[in-house]
């Protein structure tokens, strides 16, 4: 395990998809940059049930490949009630990002 992510979980899901791990690493990425695109939309829109939504999307697909970080903060903006503060909001999205890029590099070694 590294500090992005739980790379025994990638050991795991390699032996139980055997030759479709591939594929579903790549639908994965894909999948996860349409959430983030979504949640952009979502504060630019200031529409807190998209933010919410695609906020527990990532939560879980994060947290079920090991990316407890990323997890974390896509839990901070689900749970984010209220007024919608635009600046706090970006702010936790450009982590996401910076974390999901991290973690990207992380999946893509581990695939090689």
């Amino acid at each position: 395990m590294n500090d992005k992510l739980n790379t025994n979980i990638l050991v795991l899901l390699k032996k139980s998809l055997r030759n479709d791990y591939d594929s579903f690493v790549q639908s994965f990425l894909d999948d996860t940059i349409e959430i983030i695109d979504a949640l952009d939309d979502a504060i630019k829109s200031k529409d807190q049930l998209l933010l919410s939504e695609n906020a527990h999307k990532l939560k879980g697909s994060m947290a079920t490949l090991g990316a407890v970080r990323m997890s974390e903060l896509s839990c901070q903006l689900e749970n984010i009630n209220g007024d919608l503060d635009t600046k706090q909001l970006s702010t936790i999205v450009s982590d996401i990002k910076e974390e999901f890029n991290e973690v990207k590099k992380q999946i893509i070694i581990h695939v090689s």
